[in-house]
């Protein structure tokens, strides 16, 4: 027990940031995360809950969508998008135009669950669309949505995210 609180008092400190959403009968959810200052390392992972099966996909903007803070503009992404491609060997830099980059993959099965999961190494948010890839869906989708900042040593300050879903 004496080397666990010895290992535990070095750890750099981190923040974690919870909240809910769902997306749309529309296919999509627009959410918008910001910390107060750059977190050198912080993650986010949606939890797609009671989700009609098919290709979800996590993309990401540092810049808001026009037109902001709405944006009823919904688009599709084809199932043979080179992004999706890219998202799905991990690569970084997989965009769809000025919509943002796929950061985050699933395809859901029977059953109806899957995560989006994405790392960043540096920033203060952005925001996030959490969409069916082929559009529509026949009900809601809840999701969870956690996002964990993480400082690099004991004496950086991890931050905590606000998360707002834009209707």
């Amino acid at each position: 027990m004496i080397g666990f609180s010895l290992l535990a008092g070095c750890q750099p400190p981190s923040e974690t940031t919870r909240d809910k959403g769902v997306i749309g009968t529309s296919g999509h959810a627009l959410v918008e995360a910001r910390a107060p200052g750059d977190n050198h390392h912080w993650n986010v992972d949606v939890n797609l809950r009671s989700a009609p099966e098919g290709t979800y996909a996590l993309l990401f903007s540092p810049t808001a969508p026009a037109p902001a803070p709405t944006n009823r503009d919904w688009f599709a992404i084809a199932p043979n998008d080179p992004a999706l491609r890219c998202a799905a060997a991990r690569a970084k830099g997989c965009s769809i135009g000025d919509h943002g980059d796929v950061v985050g993959l699933t395809t859901i099965g029977p059953g109806g669950t899957g995560v989006l999961r994405a790392v960043f190494v540096m920033g203060s948010g952005g925001w996030f669309r959490v969409m069916r890839v082929d559009g529509a869906t026949e009900r809601t989708v809840p999701f969870d949505i956690q996002i964990v900042s993480e400082a690099l040593t004991k004496d950086e300050e991890a931050y905590r995210f606000t998360i707002e879903q834009l209707r």
